[in-house]
């Protein structure tokens, strides 16, 4: 994007909002990632009766399944992993 002497001054604070927001929105998704891979590591939803994470975060984000899973297939990457000698 080319911020050239065109941009005013009112403009230029409508740019800088933006993307300030856009950065908090990126910090606040990937807490909510740790938070999933919390949930996951912790086995909250075989706890609350849920049976799987993607449930209880369609019940607790009133969110459609595909949205739900999407969050839980994104936070797997967080969570610890065995490789295929066993080892973490």
């Amino acid at each position: 994007m080319s911020e050239d002497g065109a941009v005013g001054q009112v403009e230029r604070e409508a740019l800088d909002r933006v993307r300030e927001r856009l950065a908090a929105l990126r910090r606040d998704q990937y807490r909510l990632l740790e938070d999933i891979a919390d949930l996951q590591r912790l086995g909250v939803a075989q706890q609350t009766g849920d049976r799987f994470t993607e449930r209880l975060l369609q019940d607790l984000g009133r969110l459609i399944r595909r949205d739900a899973d999407r969050l839980v297939v994104e936070s797997a990457v967080l969570l610890p992993q065995l490789s295929l000698s066993g080892g973490p």
